[in-house]
């Protein structure tokens, strides 16, 4: 029997090859478009999941109130917790990478040849990483490999960047600078998996900062400055608020006093970085939770068009059988025959769409990897539940769209049927259950498209938001651990010369995505306050094309800026309750840097000094001071070029650079560039929105979704009875 329904099946679908490609393909199509978004969203709820203790493993944030909320503490705040708590806690490891970008590492091989890479993926960590994470050590000893001062652990896929397929421990890289450091390999690391929230391509030992401090523990008593990712691992049963408890008293015992009573801590678990953490410093942007959900969403919306799809065809395809049914039934079939007939055609049919998925989604992985920046893979056998949905949503979906032809056609009463004197007084049951899902169709279209048309507006926000500069043809060229500083002026004169170039300047870090943060008290005020602040040199508002409010921008032909003058923005002269603007000007700042006082020159007007996803608060911007107060310079050369001729403008920089710095390569960046990767969670939303919510809709104009019912009039169970056959036709069989 079971043959014989297969049989059947087979049959009416050649039979009806058009029926049954838009059907089979249609329903494939959602099923694939189903399933690409599932491995997309799997993956982002996955991040940081494959270490075994991860339920226990916790990243500790800072909050300076009215500053920032920070991914990083200060150094000394993991071990104090060890120490001070072992029965709470038990590891804990840091990275750290001076707060620099990227980092110049060479190799010199056996021929003298030396191999050069600025590696972005630079940390600093403890020599208790592994007591906390699971990376894989493919060679070398967990427990001794960071123990020593200049050791160094490189990933796989670093380690054939510099060594090819030669053994890498043993061998020396040289970090390049002005105080270059040679480290020891002692161990190979597995690439971090890609659902990291961070990765890394070399970590060296903390101790060889530790052997190059003055006191030889390298930040030990520093609870003012925040620079590390601390992550620590608790006991098993130890609840993260238990540990939230005892950072008060951490504060009160070691932070400075000018900053205790703004400052808190909390652990943030590993697992919720991804997709809940939105801090200041973070080593790199987050996804977040919210699209997450609009994804899965997106994923069943299109599924339903897609099913409803499949089901409305079925449905309408239906009442040409009638009299196949009563044929069926008059030479003998039951009813519950008939059911199982029609129920099994459908499933067969949409378990072949099942199928047919498999290789649409193979197809489109590539692409989907592309846009969204992954690196997704489908496993149909090493992950069950990709084979339970390619099987599960098939027969669940044939299930329900055979069971209205299987119900309604098999309780036809035979004889009327074969008559053509039936008339069902359930006729319009189809017709309305067929209008029923076009409408719900039209109304989950509708819901796509326009949050689709949401998404995109968000992003198009983002981007083209007026941030207070201008962040056009501006690059920014990295200069850390490079002797440039020394050729700074010699290097601004020459450019001053060149025509392209409009401005140049040196910046802390990169205006409208990170900065640093000071206490300060200012005048008519006895409080030392905490805000945000950057340090530049002369030229940094023309060159970033920033507006004042009152007051001027720092400038060569005032040399005394650098030790006297300081400047504000419109939110901290409202903080202060001044009158305005002009009233800031030439009030007094003590705080930041050497503790100086100084006399604010220049209100400048809001800007977004971080993402858009931080309101504009109060803001200090601080000259860098005179060589001999603060030897500090600059972590960036910033330059506005002209539009015309920019690879000329490029190859005249690089030039220059080579005269100048020798351990470093010319590298660059520009700034709209670096401030639209803030937004890459965005820019995938709307990417991976528009891709399925247009394959969705689309799955609503095939042709025969949306086509009209028959009416009962028209169904084939209502045509005029047979006339009887002709005396010499007796003994002849007729087919309809």
């Amino acid at each position: 029997m079971l043959r014989n329904y297969l049989t059947i099946a087979f049959r009416n679908l050649l039979k009806h090859k058009g029926y049954s490609a838009i059907n089979v393909f249609g329903l494939a199509i959602g099923i694939a478009c189903f399933m690409l978004i599932l491995l997309y969203v799997q993956d982002e709820i996955s991040y940081d999941r494959y270490h075994e203790d991860a339920d226990r493993i916790y990243r500790i944030a800072e909050i300076i109130e009215g500053a920032e909320e920070s991914a990083s503490v200060p150094l000394p705040v993991g071990e104090t917790l060890v120490t001070g708590y072992p029965d709470y806690v038990l590891a804990k490891t840091r990275f750290f990478n001076f707060q620099v970008p990227s980092t110049p590492v060479a190799y010199e091989n056996e021929s003298g040849e030396k191999i050069r890479f600025t590696e972005s993926g630079f940390y600093y960590t403890d020599s208790t990483l592994f007591d906390v994470f699971d990376f894989e050590l493919l060679e070398g000893d967990a427990r001794t490999a960071l123990a020593r001062p200049n050791t160094i652990l490189v990933t796989e896929s670093t380690a054939r960047r510099y060594f090819g397929d030669a053994d890498p421990v043993g061998k020396t890289l040289r970090l390049e600078g002005q105080n270059p450091t040679d480290f020891e390999v002692t161990g190979v690391l597995a690439d971090v998996p890609d659902n990291s929230h961070f990765t890394f391509d070399l970590l060296a030992s903390f101790q060889t900062i530790n052997t190059q401090a003055p006191d030889g523990n390298f930040g030990s008593q520093n609870f003012y400055w925040n620079p590390a990712w601390t992550y620590v691992k608790l006991a098993e049963n130890i609840r993260p608020e238990q540990v939230n408890a005892i950072f008060p008293e951490i504060v009160n015992q070691y932070f400075p006093d000018q900053i205790k009573e703004f400052s808190s801590m909390y652990l943030q678990p590993l697992t919720d970085i991804h997709l809940h953490s939105r801090l200041d410093f973070e080593i790199r942007p987050n996804s977040d939770m919210a699209y997450v959900y609009i994804f899965s969403a997106i994923a069943i919306f299109v599924l339903l068009i897609a099913c409803i799809n499949f089901m409305n065809l079925s449905t309408a395809r239906s009442a040409q059988r009638a009299r196949e049914v009563g044929v069926r039934k008059s030479i003998g079939a039951f009813r519950l025959q008939l059911i199982r007939q029609f129920l099994g055609e459908s499933m067969v049919s949409a378990l072949l769409s099942g199928l047919v998925a498999i290789p649409l989604i193979y197809a489109a992985l590539p692409a989907l990897n592309s846009f969204a920046e992954k690196n997704l893979g489908l496993d149909l056998f090493g992950q069950p539940w990709i084979l339970g949905i390619l099987i599960g949503v098939p027969l669940i979906v044939g299930a329900l769209s055979g069971m209205y032809p299987a119900l309604f056609l098999s309780a036809f009463d035979a004889a009327a049927v074969l008559k053509g004197t039936f008339v069902s007084r359930r006729a319009n049951v189809a017709v309305w259950l067929r209008r029923g899902l076009v409408s719900m169709q039209f109304v989950i279209s509708i819901v796509l498209i326009a949050g689709t048309i949401v998404a995109y507006k968000q992003l198009d926000y983002m981007r083209n938001k007026k941030l207070g500069f201008d962040k056009a043809q501006v690059l920014l060229v990295p200069m850390q651990l490079t002797q440039f500083s020394q050729s700074y002026q010699a290097f601004k004169s020459e450019a001053e010369q060149y025509p392209n170039i409009l401005e140049t300047t040196v910046v802390e870090d990169v205006p409208g995505s990170k900065y640093q943060t000071n206490n300060y008290v200012l005048e008519g005020s006895t409080d030392q306050l905490q805000f945000p602040r950057l340090m530049v040199h002369d030229g940094f508002v023309e060159t970033f094309g920033m507006e004042l409010a009152a007051g001027r921008a720092f400038s060569a032909d005032f040399p005394a800026d650098s030790n006297s003058s300081i400047m504000v923005n419109e939110a901290l002269v409202r903080r202060m309750g001044w009158d305005g603007p002009e009233d800031a000007i030439g009030r007094q700042v003590t705080g930041g840097g050497p503790n100086l006082t100084r006399t604010i020159i220049g209100v400048v007007k809001d800007f977004h000094y971080a993402s858009l996803h931080q309101e504009i608060g109060p803001f200090v911007i601080e000259r860098y001071f005179a060589a001999g107060v603060f030897n500090f310079f600059g972590r960036y050369l910033a330059v506005r070029i002209a539009p015309n001729d920019v690879e000329g403008t490029l190859a005249w920089l690089e030039n220059q650079w080579d005269n100048y710095v020798t351990n470093r390569s010319f590298e660059y960046f520009f700034l709209d560039a670096e401030l639209d990767a803030l937004y890459r969670a965005e820019a995938t939303l709307g990417k991976v929105a528009t891709t399925f919510s247009m394959r969705g809709c689309s799955l609503w104009f095939q042709p025969g979704s949306a086509q009209r019912a028959p009416s009962e009039s028209e169904a084939p169970i209502t045509r005029p009875p047979l006339t009887p056959a002709p005396a010499n036709k007796v003994g002849k069989t007729y087919l309809w």
